[in-house]
């Protein structure tokens, strides 16, 4: 009888800390964020360049699964959406007002904390700092 508790016991702090983890993700991405770099995964030409004309885009994630994303001083280039993080907390799921219609995009949640946000992209990994 006792390993038949130990056992729903473990099983109930498993499923509590999944539970936990899943919503942790949730919860730290709220906010703003700025975007500092993309890491190529292979040399890629147009790099430099890229990084140059993103650097300073800040990403704002509200609790209604809302996002903007505002290129620095330019009101003109916001883009307006909608995200949800997957189940498992390591996905994140985005439709923005530039995505074609039934496109949703995705990245995989590599790193997140207090101070700073990683996506990992099929080409690389995007760079955020905390605003």
């Amino acid at each position: 009888m006792n390993n038949l508790k130990i056992t729903f016991l473990l099983l109930f702090i498993l499923t509590n800390l999944k539970s936990v983890a899943q919503n942790s993700n949730a919860e730290k991405i709220l906010g703003c964020w700025i975007f500092k770099e993309l890491q190529f995964s292979e040399q890629v030409d147009f790099a430099e360049e890229l990084n140059k004309n993103a650097k300073n885009t800040v990403v704002c994630f509200t609790p209604d699964g809302n996002f903007t994303n505002t290129k620095s001083g330019v009101e003109s280039n916001k883009i307006n959406g909608t995200y949800k993080i997957s189940e498992d907390g390591k996905t994140i799921i985005q439709k923005s007002d530039i995505s074609s219609e039934n496109e949703d995009e995705s990245a995989e949640i590599h790193s997140i904390d207090d101070k700073l946000l990683v996506f990992k992209l099929e080409f690389g990994k995007m760079v955020f700092e905390r605003k």
